[in-house]
């Protein structure tokens, strides 16, 4: 097929590919997937690789996490599972077994039924989640009664990527949805459970059609915060008195990220990249008519180090701050000069933290090369421990070195090398290098089984920093993107 585009020819002789339906197409995937099946069967060492992939990949794996109480809630998969239940644990008991909420690959014969998020009420009572089918992520959203297990009547399609924030009351929530069959205009509604009449739209002020809210309302219910991602370097963040019914703005219409969250009845933390491109921490009092960057009060100065967003907690915030890729919680209380370090593994990331507003818990979702995704339990003294029988303890073990090397230009460049532990590199080991490079994505310490088992044959990994990640802040990114495009693919040469 050609077609011309801009006045430019353009050939496509691959587009007949395009649809999957067209026998032709069905006959050729048959005959490549034989071609393949003919190269890897043959393989001696294919049975035993695919038994020992199979058993890391078995292992329990946390891939969200929330508390409400004593309840924990977590989309948590192992086994044989095709995809993540549902389950809620005690806190008190996190080793006794769970009670799986919703299992959703349990109806669908090819189980690629999948959750693709969920959020508890307040009381822990319920849990908005979202099931997509076949890869799609295009979420349903639903609710669950957790007494009983029972779904709720409430459902409500277009859900992709959703944002959930609950009343006080558990009696309803503001949400994301988009319009049907659109994967844009994305808007945030109210939903009253038990409600069939239409839910009322609450904001679409996007500056684009690709414009992409969340939702956080604060505990007593009075301000709703949507913080409105316009593209990979710029978020607007906008807030809703509720007993006004008057919108201020936070930040908008400025090309800089930045993420707020409430810290008390009148008080918002959040970080920022304003004026300091590994961030800094401000807090905004919103007893202030006057919102904006000219009335925020510095909480963290921007340092060495690229700053996340502040998790509160009683008594202050808790907060991810990266070096290079590498994680490390600290804990700042109110008014404190310095942070007090969480003591946790070495050489991990922090996938998310979590924190219960009402009862005062504050968890921490990590994971390191060599250790699946686990929950851990902090405390402002500055102890995390564990929750359940799951330590960080290392299913293979392994060796990370953080090593640094030029590119082109004599820019320095992080890397991370995995081996087994005790078989350092030679010239002949067999190795993978891996780098991303874009959309401020940082390729971090992560568990993954092939990594695992690759190095547990032999092999060794390696990972570049590249520009145009996160890995030292927002200059990094810039340093990657546009115009230094070119700046990616020489850090990977290199």
């Amino acid at each position: 097929m050609e077609e011309t585009l801009h006045g430019v020819t353009v050939s496509d002789p691959y587009r007949w590919l395009e649809n999957g339906e067209d026998p032709a197409v069905i006959d050729w995937v048959a005959e490549q997937n034989a071609h393949t099946r003919q190269a890897l069967d043959v393989l001696p060492t294919r049975e035993a690789w695919h038994e020992r992939l199979l058993s890391l990949m078995g292992l329990r794996t946390v891939q969200a996490v929330a508390v409400r109480g004593d309840r924990l809630f977590m989309l948590e998969r192992s086994g044989d599972m095709p995809q993540a239940q549902l389950v809620v644990r005690s806190l008190a008991a996190p080793t006794a077994a769970a009670t799986v909420l919703v299992a959703p690959a349990a109806g669908a014969d090819d189980g690629a039924v999948a959750i693709d998020w969920m959020f508890p009420s307040p009381d822990g009572s319920l849990v908005a989640f979202g099931v997509s089918e076949g890869g799609t992520e295009e979420s349903v959203l639903a609710v669950i009664a957790v007494d009983g297990a029972t779904v709720l009547a409430d459902r409500i399609p277009d859900c992709r990527a959703c944002s959930v924030a609950w009343e006080p009351d558990s009696s309803g929530f503001f949400y994301t949805r988009y319009p049907p069959g659109d994967r844009y205009h994305r808007a945030v509604y109210h939903h009253r459970l038990g409600d069939d009449a239409k839910d009322r739209e609450v904001w679409a002020d996007r500056p684009t059609p690709e414009t992409w809210p969340s939702v956080i309302l604060d505990p007593a219910g009075r301000y709703l915060l949507v913080t409105a991602m316009v593209g990979w370097g710029r978020v607007d963040v906008h807030l809703l008195d509720r007993d006004r019914e008057v919108w201020r703005t936070v930040i908008s219409e400025t090309d800089v990220v930045s993420s707020f969250v409430f810290a008390g009845a009148t008080t918002l933390v959040g970080m920022t990249q304003l004026d300091a491109p590994r961030g800094r921490v401000v807090s905004v009092d919103l007893v202030e008519e006057e919102l904006g960057p000219s009335r925020w009060v510095d909480v963290i100065e921007e340092g060495e180090r690229v700053l996340g967003v502040p998790s509160p907690a009683p008594g202050g915030f808790y907060i991810t701050v990266s070096r290079g890729g590498v994680d490390s919680i600290e804990y700042w209380s109110s008014g404190a000069a310095v942070g007090v370090p969480v003591v946790g593994p070495p050489l991990s990331s922090v996938i998310a933290l979590a924190n219960d507003p009402a009862g005062g818990t504050n968890l921490a979702l990590i994971t390191g090369f060599g250790s699946p995704p686990a929950v851990w339990q902090l405390t402002p003294d500055g102890v995390a421990r564990p929750i359940g029988a799951e330590t960080m303890s290392a299913p293979v073990d392994l060796t990370v070195v953080e090593s640094t090397y030029e590119s082109r230009d004599g820019t320095t460049i992080g890397m991370f090398v995995v081996h087994a532990a005790g078989h350092p590199p030679t010239p002949a080991t067999p190795l993978v290098l891996t780098g991303y490079g874009g959309f401020a994505i940082t390729l971090q310490p992560a568990w993954s089984a092939t990594i695992a088992a690759w190095c547990e044959a032999g092999g060794a990994y390696a990972i570049a920093g590249l520009r145009g990640g996160g890995e030292h802040g927002e200059a990094w990114h810039q340093a990657g993107r546009r115009a230094h495009k070119q700046n990616v693919f020489d850090d990977f040469i290199a």
